[in-house]
Formats: C-alpha cells, structure tokens, sequence
C-alpha cells in the first residue's frame, strides 16, 4: 500500500465466520467511519469492495485509481 501511498487505518481481525459479517462488526463498533473501500480477493457482495486477484497480481494500479475514485465520489456528496 505504501507503494501507491495509501495509509491503512486499520484492519480486521482473522476472520471466523464470513469475512463480510467480520467487516461489518467492526465498523459497527466503529461508528466514526463515514466513508470507506473493502480490497479483498474475496468475493464479498459488497457496494464498497474493490475485488482484487490473488492469482493475477493481486493489487494493482487499477484497483488503486477505481478506490480512490470511489472515495472522492463518496466525500464530494
């Protein structure tokens, strides 16, 4: 992430169950978040995930420049 100077604020723990309940837990019991991208290989049904490929680079530019789209998007509104 470093590489594309994007700062992870945090990140969730193993998950246990499926990962989207995992994701949606934590920004439950963090209720500050207002705006937000999941990237995960994971196939997640979600509006704010930015699929990624394990198998084929795993994250790339493209993923990089569509969430940050997506985030300036969400903070012009």
């Amino acid at each position: 992430m470093k590489k594309y100077d994007i700062t992870i604020y945090d990140i969730t723990g193993s998950p246990k169950g499926k990962r989207i309940e995992e994701i949606l837990e934590y920004l439950k019991n963090n209720k500050e978040i207002e705006n937000y991208i999941i990237l995960d290989d994971e196939p997640l049904n979600s509006k704010h995930q930015i699929k990624t490929d394990f198998e084929n680079g795993g994250l790339t530019k493209k993923h990089v420049k569509t969430a940050i789209n997506k985030l300036n998007r969400v903070r012009k509104r």
